[in-house]
């Protein structure tokens, strides 16, 4: 009985949370960390570093669903568990805020660092999906910003300041991550209305936003020479060269 319960309520769980999202949070994680001191840190330590930014990402969506229900709703995403009905709004809130206080409570057991970014990064998110989002750009870079903090935490995690190779990864994150972003408010812009969300191509119009993007997209790949030109582990390396090559073709 138990088994078909779990059974029944594990998929939609994990599209409710987007678990993949937490996954590629904890690879971020692990990079910032082998940047920060130049090794793989002890197993044990990855495992338990990771758990608090695993379920504030969880919690985040969650709650990012609870709050977007209506606009799921008029672009019937039915992929959405709240719009099918396999999870109530009571049940993706309590499980939202359930995720919040276990990864803010265990994070305090990794360092103050990795305490004080958890805790600041639970309040962006959850403020986001209640509110921020329908400022226009702004909830842009709240997002981006989530994407690209996991570098900054993964040196936190080991309590050491950020190395210049984390912060640039940081950087160039945060604008391919607002770039990304903006491409995807002109996938909404149906929903958004219904929503009362303004974002950036109801007032300059898709095309335009889209050459934004565009820009901003060309400008972190530009960015990702820095390392190549300047820091002293990849100075002029041409493997390093040949892989910036291979990212802008893709």
């Amino acid at each position: 009985m138990h088994f078909y319960i779990c059974d029944r309520m594990l998929p939609p769980l994990l599209r409710l949370v987007r678990i993949e999202n937490s996954l590629l949070v904890s690879i971020a994680i692990i990079a910032g960390q082998i940047m920060s001191i130049g090794k793989i840190p002890d197993l044990f330590f990855i495992l338990f570093s990771i758990i608090p930014p695993f379920l504030e990402t969880m919690g985040a969506f969650a709650a990012n669903d609870y709050f977007d229900i209506e606009t799921d709703g008029t672009l019937n995403r039915t992929d959405r568990p709240l719009v099918s009905g396999e999870f109530s709004k009571a049940f993706a809130i309590k499980f939202a805020i359930l995720c919040y206080a276990i990864a803010i409570v265990s994070s305090w057991f990794v360092n103050s660092l990795a305490f004080i970014t958890i805790v600041v990064f639970a309040l962006i998110s959850f403020s986001y999906s209640f509110k921020v989002k329908r400022v226009q750009v702004i909830g842009s870079i709240f997002v981006a910003s989530a994407m690209a903090v996991p570098f900054i935490y993964g040196s936190f995690s080991l309590n050491v300041w950020p190395p210049a190779s984390v912060i640039v990864a940081t950087i160039i994150l945060l604008i391919l991550g607002i770039a990304r972003e903006f491409v995807l408010t002109t996938r909404d812009i149906r929903g958004d209305k219904a929503a009362g969300i303004k974002t950036l191509p109801m007032i300059i119009g898709p095309r335009k936003t889209l050459w934004v993007a565009a820009i901003l997209f060309w400008i972190g790949m530009a960015l990702t020479l820095y390392p190549f030109l300047k820091l002293e582990k990849f100075y002029y390396k041409l493997r390093y060269w040949c892989r910036w090559c291979f990212s802008c073709f893709i």
